[in-house]
């Protein structure tokens, strides 16, 4: 249904918060010259922020998942929490200062 806000939006918002851990960078950085309505309706058309040098790619389809353009497409959070759990091995750099944190492979 268009125009009905579910936990979907809060998926690929998750997508975005991992986007950002990973790169320590603000998303859309580059289209700073634009307007937050220009940056909505091209968000809306599918630009997503740009792909993660060297991440880890089980990381990077679960990124690339919670932004799918088709919300029914996105993973429940149970579904994120399963993968995650999973993908245990993948261990987050936090601890270097000024490093990438996102886990490389």
């Amino acid at each position: 249904m268009e125009g009905v806000v579910s936990d979907k939006a809060d998926v690929y918002s998750f997508g975005i918060i991992l986007w950002e851990l990973c790169t320590s960078q603000l998303p859309f950085d580059d289209q700073a010259a634009q307007t937050p309505i220009q940056l909505a309706l091209k968000i809306m058309g599918g630009t997503r922020p740009k792909k993660i040098p060297n991440c880890n790619p089980d990381l990077w389809r679960l990124i690339e998942r919670c932004w799918d353009q088709n919300p029914s497409k996105r993973p429940s959070f149970a579904d994120i929490l399963q993968i995650l759990k999973k993908e245990s091995h993948v261990i987050f750099l936090a601890d270097i200062p000024g490093d990438i944190i996102c886990p490389i492979t």
